[in-house]
């Protein structure tokens, strides 16, 4: 879950199943996103996502918040792509959240459901992986990928001009 502790909501970035040194950290200090419009498969309307690019962002994610707005979601993006040993959690997100993981090539390749992991050290909040490798990852509420006819091999893109031309 790279944007909740590195992707929307609590994903502070496991590393090999395990969390990052500043899992147990005070969340207080402010972190700001980017922003940007993608496209979920084959939908006419773009989804509005914070971008967590940085280390900071990633590991920092949906991380204390309260929860997540419809239709939005939280995209991580690396550098270079993430084996499957990385993977996202749940520490100190208070609410459930999907992640789709998403190949260098736009591809979805794996789809994890996360619960909610608060009040517990960041060790007892459980790693969620993929055996796929990947580029980007994003995270949103439980039914947005369902409502969007997102699966394994659905293509994410940016939107063009703010717009999904569907291709």
């Amino acid at each position: 879950m790279n944007r909740a502790g590195g992707w929307l909501l609590c994903g502070l970035l496991a590393l090999g199943g395990l969390g990052c040194s500043s899992a147990d950290e005070p969340t207080g200090a402010e972190v700001v996103f980017g922003t940007a419009l993608i496209c979920l498969g084959d939908a006419a309307e773009p989804l509005s996502v914070e971008v967590a690019s940085t280390e900071t962002q990633r590991q920092r994610g949906l991380m204390g918040r309260d929860g997540l707005a419809p239709d939005t979601g939280m995209l991580f993006r690396y550098p270079d792509e993430a084996t499957p040993k990385y993977g996202f959690w749940m520490f100190n997100v208070p609410f459930a959240l999907e992640v789709a993981f998403i190949s260098a090539a736009g591809e979805v390749v794996d789809i994890k459901k996360m619960a909610p992991c608060v009040g517990v050290p960041a060790r007892e909040c459980p790693p969620y992986q993929t055996p796929h490798p990947y580029q980007s990852a994003l995270e949103v509420s439980p039914g947005v990928l369902r409502a969007h006819d997102v699966s394994p091999g659905s293509l994410v893109r940016e939107a063009i001009n703010g717009v999904c031309d569907g291709d």
